[in-house]
């Protein structure tokens, strides 16, 4: 994360890519406990409990999740492992976009639109 904040000069943000979205094969809902940036949202945003993990753990137990539409432009995402067995260090960067796809649940949902999707997930 640290990289990226240096190499764009703006905060950046660690999403979990969840599941596809729809039917499309170049699109993945990314999400991470809402803990985007202020600057990630396009509108007023809420700060308050994870209302999913909130029912699990408690909502006082959850608090700071920061809600709100996230605003739609490109991205980069990179993602950067070990493969212990082989001692190696593995890597990825691209480009992609977070849309303007609705999305049935509150908090810090960003569609995105990554090309070749399906091959860089293999």
């Amino acid at each position: 994360m640290y990289a990226l904040a240096m190499a764009s000069q703006k905060p950046s943000a660690l999403l979990d890519w969840n599941n596809n979205f729809a039917e499309d094969r170049d699109k993945v809902v990314c999400t991470h406990c809402s803990n985007y940036p202020k600057s990630f949202f396009e509108s007023e945003i809420e700060i308050g409990s994870l209302d999913i993990l909130g029912t699990v753990l408690g909502q006082e137990n959850t608090f700071g999740a920061v809600k709100g539409k996230v605003t739609p432009g490109e991205m980069t995402c990179f993602r950067i492992s070990t493969d212990d067995t082989k001692g190696i260090i593995k890597s990825y960067l691209g480009e992609g976009e977070i849309t303007d796809d609705p999305y049935g649940m509150d908090g810090g949902i960003a569609i995105c639109k990554i090309p070749n999707l399906q091959d860089l997930m293999k």
